[in-house]
Protein backbone atom coordinates (compact mmCIF):
# COMPACT_ATOMS: atom_id res chain seq x y z
CA UNK A 1 0.00 0.00 0.00
CA UNK A 2 2.57 2.30 0.85
CA UNK A 3 4.96 1.64 -2.04
CA UNK A 4 1.81 2.23 -4.20
CA UNK A 5 1.20 5.83 -2.71
CA UNK A 6 4.83 6.27 -3.47
CA UNK A 7 4.68 5.24 -7.04
CA UNK A 8 3.27 8.96 -8.16
CA UNK A 9 5.83 11.05 -6.20
CA UNK A 10 8.91 8.07 -7.62
CA UNK A 11 7.49 9.08 -11.45
CA UNK A 12 7.43 12.50 -10.53
CA UNK A 13 11.11 12.89 -9.99
CA UNK A 14 12.10 10.26 -12.60
CA UNK A 15 10.56 13.18 -15.26
CA UNK A 16 11.89 16.06 -13.24
CA UNK A 17 15.53 14.51 -13.67
CA UNK A 18 14.50 13.34 -17.60
CA UNK A 19 13.66 16.70 -18.13
CA UNK A 20 16.80 18.27 -16.49
CA UNK A 21 18.94 16.00 -18.40
CA UNK A 22 17.44 16.60 -22.01
CA UNK A 23 18.07 20.42 -20.85
CA UNK A 24 21.67 20.19 -20.23
CA UNK A 25 22.14 18.34 -23.60
CA UNK A 26 20.18 21.21 -25.41
CA UNK A 27 22.56 23.69 -23.70
CA UNK A 28 25.53 21.65 -24.79
CA UNK A 29 24.09 21.41 -28.57
CA UNK A 30 23.41 25.24 -28.79
CA UNK A 31 27.46 26.14 -27.81
CA UNK A 32 28.81 23.75 -30.37
CA UNK A 33 26.34 25.38 -32.90
CA UNK A 34 27.29 28.91 -31.75
CA UNK A 35 30.93 27.74 -32.16
CA UNK A 36 30.05 26.18 -35.82
CA UNK A 37 28.57 29.55 -36.65
CA UNK A 38 31.47 31.17 -35.70
CA UNK A 39 33.68 29.08 -37.76
CA UNK A 40 32.50 29.44 -41.11
CA UNK A 41 32.90 33.48 -40.28
CA UNK A 42 36.18 33.27 -38.85
CA UNK A 43 38.86 32.88 -41.96
CA UNK A 44 42.47 33.65 -39.28
CA UNK A 45 43.90 29.92 -38.82
CA UNK A 46 45.02 30.75 -35.26
CA UNK A 47 41.29 31.83 -33.99
CA UNK A 48 39.97 28.83 -36.21
CA UNK A 49 42.18 26.39 -33.96
CA UNK A 50 41.05 27.82 -30.54
CA UNK A 51 37.17 27.63 -31.71
CA UNK A 52 38.04 23.45 -32.75
CA UNK A 53 39.29 23.37 -29.67
CA UNK A 54 36.40 25.08 -28.04
CA UNK A 55 34.25 22.89 -29.76
CA UNK A 56 36.38 19.68 -29.09
CA UNK A 57 36.09 20.33 -25.47
CA UNK A 58 32.73 20.81 -25.01
CA UNK A 59 31.81 17.59 -27.04
CA UNK A 60 33.72 15.99 -24.99
CA UNK A 61 31.87 17.33 -21.84
CA UNK A 62 28.76 16.26 -23.18
CA UNK A 63 29.52 13.05 -24.23
CA UNK A 64 30.73 12.09 -20.50
CA UNK A 65 27.74 14.08 -18.94
CA UNK A 66 25.41 11.97 -21.16
CA UNK A 67 27.29 8.68 -20.02
CA UNK A 68 27.17 9.73 -16.21
CA UNK A 69 23.59 10.14 -16.60
CA UNK A 70 22.53 6.80 -18.08
CA UNK A 71 20.27 4.67 -16.64
CA UNK A 72 23.23 1.73 -18.02
CA UNK A 73 25.95 2.93 -15.41
CA UNK A 74 28.83 4.98 -15.44
CA UNK A 75 31.41 2.88 -16.66
CA UNK A 76 34.45 5.30 -18.25
CA UNK A 77 34.85 2.69 -21.25
CA UNK A 78 31.81 3.07 -22.73
CA UNK A 79 32.57 6.98 -22.87
CA UNK A 80 35.86 6.53 -24.11
CA UNK A 81 34.36 4.36 -27.05
CA UNK A 82 31.66 6.96 -27.80
CA UNK A 83 34.84 9.86 -27.92
CA UNK A 84 36.40 7.36 -30.35
CA UNK A 85 33.15 7.04 -32.89
CA UNK A 86 33.04 11.17 -32.58
CA UNK A 87 36.95 11.02 -33.52
CA UNK A 88 37.26 8.54 -35.99
CA UNK A 89 35.29 10.67 -39.05
CA UNK A 90 37.33 13.69 -38.08
CA UNK A 91 40.59 11.44 -38.60
CA UNK A 92 39.99 9.98 -41.67
CA UNK A 93 40.87 12.58 -44.17
CA UNK A 94 44.23 11.81 -42.62
CA UNK A 95 44.01 8.50 -42.50
CA UNK A 96 44.52 7.59 -38.40
CA UNK A 97 42.50 5.07 -37.23
CA UNK A 98 41.75 5.22 -33.43
CA UNK A 99 41.23 2.18 -31.23
CA UNK A 100 40.04 1.80 -27.46
CA UNK A 101 40.72 -1.22 -25.73
CA UNK A 102 39.55 -0.80 -21.84
CA UNK A 103 37.84 -2.40 -19.31
CA UNK A 104 34.31 -1.41 -17.47
CA UNK A 105 35.28 0.69 -14.31
CA UNK A 106 32.89 3.10 -12.49
CA UNK A 107 35.17 6.08 -11.68
CA UNK A 108 32.63 8.25 -10.10
CA UNK A 109 32.02 11.55 -11.71
CA UNK A 110 35.20 13.50 -10.23
CA UNK A 111 37.65 11.18 -11.85
CA UNK A 112 35.84 10.77 -15.27
CA UNK A 113 35.63 14.70 -15.82
CA UNK A 114 39.21 14.89 -15.28
CA UNK A 115 40.52 12.08 -17.20
CA UNK A 116 37.51 12.59 -20.23
CA UNK A 117 39.48 15.95 -20.83
CA UNK A 118 43.17 14.25 -20.12
CA UNK A 119 42.17 12.03 -22.92
CA UNK A 120 40.69 14.87 -25.15
CA UNK A 121 44.24 16.64 -24.64
CA UNK A 122 46.78 13.55 -25.34
CA UNK A 123 44.46 12.73 -28.65
CA UNK A 124 44.69 16.09 -30.03
CA UNK A 125 48.37 16.05 -29.19
CA UNK A 126 49.33 12.72 -30.68
CA UNK A 127 46.96 14.03 -33.93
CA UNK A 128 48.99 17.44 -34.49
CA UNK A 129 52.06 16.82 -33.28
CA UNK A 130 52.64 13.02 -33.38
CA UNK A 131 51.45 11.63 -36.69
CA UNK A 132 51.59 15.46 -37.57
CA UNK A 133 49.28 15.22 -41.24
CA UNK A 134 50.86 11.50 -41.75
CA UNK A 135 48.50 8.33 -41.46
CA UNK A 136 48.60 6.12 -38.54
CA UNK A 137 47.29 4.86 -35.43
CA UNK A 138 45.88 6.04 -32.01
CA UNK A 139 45.29 3.51 -29.36
CA UNK A 140 43.46 4.37 -26.24
CA UNK A 141 43.81 1.60 -23.20
CA UNK A 142 42.17 1.59 -19.86
CA UNK A 143 42.78 -0.94 -17.52
CA UNK A 144 42.92 -1.74 -13.45
CA UNK A 145 46.22 -2.43 -12.40
CA UNK A 146 45.58 -3.38 -8.61
CA UNK A 147 45.39 -0.53 -6.74
CA UNK A 148 45.69 2.02 -9.88
CA UNK A 149 43.88 2.50 -12.88
CA UNK A 150 45.93 2.95 -15.86
CA UNK A 151 45.36 4.91 -18.89
CA UNK A 152 47.40 4.58 -21.62
CA UNK A 153 46.82 7.01 -24.95
CA UNK A 154 49.53 5.48 -27.52
CA UNK A 155 50.78 6.68 -31.14
CA UNK A 156 52.85 5.89 -34.06
CA UNK A 157 53.72 8.68 -34.82
CA UNK A 158 57.38 10.75 -34.85
CA UNK A 159 57.47 10.67 -31.40
CA UNK A 160 57.09 14.28 -29.35
CA UNK A 161 60.31 15.13 -27.33
CA UNK A 162 60.44 16.74 -23.80
CA UNK A 163 61.12 20.07 -25.70
CA UNK A 164 58.19 19.85 -27.82
CA UNK A 165 55.59 18.50 -25.50
CA UNK A 166 56.38 22.11 -23.17
CA UNK A 167 55.61 24.02 -26.64
CA UNK A 168 52.60 22.42 -27.48
CA UNK A 169 51.31 25.39 -25.14
CA UNK A 170 47.65 25.11 -23.29
CA UNK A 171 47.00 21.21 -23.60
CA UNK A 172 49.85 19.71 -22.14
CA UNK A 173 49.40 22.35 -18.92
CA UNK A 174 45.98 20.97 -18.44
CA UNK A 175 47.09 17.36 -18.72
CA UNK A 176 49.89 18.38 -16.06
CA UNK A 177 46.80 20.52 -13.93
CA UNK A 178 44.23 18.02 -14.31
CA UNK A 179 46.54 15.00 -13.49
CA UNK A 180 47.96 16.49 -10.45
CA UNK A 181 44.47 16.98 -9.13
CA UNK A 182 43.26 13.95 -8.97
CA UNK A 183 46.58 12.37 -7.42
CA UNK A 184 47.90 10.60 -10.80
CA UNK A 185 50.75 10.27 -12.12
CA UNK A 186 51.83 10.98 -15.68
CA UNK A 187 55.04 9.67 -17.72
CA UNK A 188 55.53 9.80 -21.22
CA UNK A 189 57.88 7.50 -23.75
CA UNK A 190 58.95 8.69 -26.66
CA UNK A 191 60.61 6.97 -29.53
CA UNK A 192 61.01 6.49 -33.51
CA UNK A 193 58.25 4.14 -33.22
CA UNK A 194 56.07 6.60 -31.58
CA UNK A 195 54.65 8.11 -28.31
CA UNK A 196 53.55 7.05 -25.13
CA UNK A 197 51.65 8.34 -22.70
CA UNK A 198 51.16 7.01 -19.55
CA UNK A 199 48.60 7.95 -16.45
CA UNK A 200 48.88 6.28 -13.21
CA UNK A 201 45.61 7.07 -10.80
CA UNK A 202 45.44 5.63 -7.15
CA UNK A 203 41.94 4.76 -6.15
CA UNK A 204 40.06 3.26 -3.45
CA UNK A 205 37.47 1.05 -3.94
CA UNK A 206 36.78 1.26 -7.68
CA UNK A 207 34.23 -1.49 -8.81
CA UNK A 208 33.38 -3.03 -12.39
CA UNK A 209 30.56 -0.98 -13.99
CA UNK A 210 27.16 -1.60 -12.73
CA UNK A 211 28.19 -3.13 -9.52
CA UNK A 212 27.71 0.31 -7.98
CA UNK A 213 25.51 3.46 -8.23
CA UNK A 214 27.93 5.26 -5.87
CA UNK A 215 30.66 7.14 -7.06
CA UNK A 216 33.91 4.99 -6.67
CA UNK A 217 36.68 7.72 -6.82
CA UNK A 218 38.28 8.90 -4.31
CA UNK A 219 41.15 11.56 -4.13
CA UNK A 220 44.56 10.54 -3.12
CA UNK A 221 46.58 11.52 -0.55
Amino acid sequence: MEGAMLQPERNEADLQVAEIRHRIANCFQLMIGAIHCRLKQTADPVARDQLVWARDIIHTMSLLQGRLTSDAGQSFADYLRDLAKYWQPLMEVQSVHIEVDADPIDLGPGASSSLALIVQELVTNSVKHGLDGTAGWIRIELKRRDAEVELVVADNGRGVSKDRRARSGLGMTIVSQLSKRIGAVMEFDCGASGTIARLRLPIAGATAAGRSSCPSYQMAG
